[in-house]
């Protein structure tokens, strides 16, 4: 809990599993169901047997829990460690949704995996990123790739967001310049 001086200001989403690690990482500032109102992009990368997972809250209220999530999409195998970091990228391919990045770094033996899902996001039955993401991976087992990620905006300045991500284990950081996918 919180306690202070600002107590009375404050929104509490709860975990629904005790040791899922919500709240890791946040992102926010983007618009993710068109309401014209900022949502936040919550990663709990202990959520069991989810390989982690990433909640959308749209319109967020006091007293939410993991479950009343707009969204939930899962890591791509158990302890993947999905929501270890995520970022609120922006348009990426020029669709005008909104993309989302989320590290996994515990993916396939600490190898990890940059999970770049292209909205819209998935709402409804949780989905996983091996079916709503395109991979970013590391080479290596220990590369850790997707243990950051950030959203500088459009660094080029051409129009399409563009994303960083890292593989910590591999001592490199990669920058990704947004354009059509398709």
């Amino acid at each position: 809990g919180v306690t202070g001086a600002v107590a009375n200001n404050l929104l509490v989403i709860q975990a629904e599993a005790p040791g899922s690690e919500l709240g890791r990482s946040i992102a926010g500032r983007e618009d993710v169901d068109g309401d014209g109102l900022d949502d936040l992009i919550i990663g709990a990368p202990r959520v069991p047997e989810a390989g982690g997972s990433v909640y959308v809250f749209v319109a967020p209220a006091d007293g939410q829990t993991d479950g009343d999530a707009y969204s939930r999409i899962d890591g791509p195998e158990d302890g993947a460690s999905a929501g270890t970091s995520v970022a609120a990228v922006g348009d990426i391919d020029g669709d005008s949704n909104l993309d989302i990045t989320i590290g996994a770094p515990g993916f396939d033996n600490a190898t990890g995996r940059l999970e770049v899902v292209i909205g819209p996001v998935p709402t409804g039955v949780p989905a996983t990123t091996n079916d709503v993401a395109y991979h970013l991976s590391g080479i290596a087992e220990g590369d850790l790739a997707g243990y950051a990620t950030f959203a500088p905006g459009d660094i080029n300045a051409d129009g399409y967001a563009d994303f960083i991500g890292s593989a910590v284990g591999d001592d490199s950081t990669w920058l990704f310049m947004g354009a059509p996918l398709f």
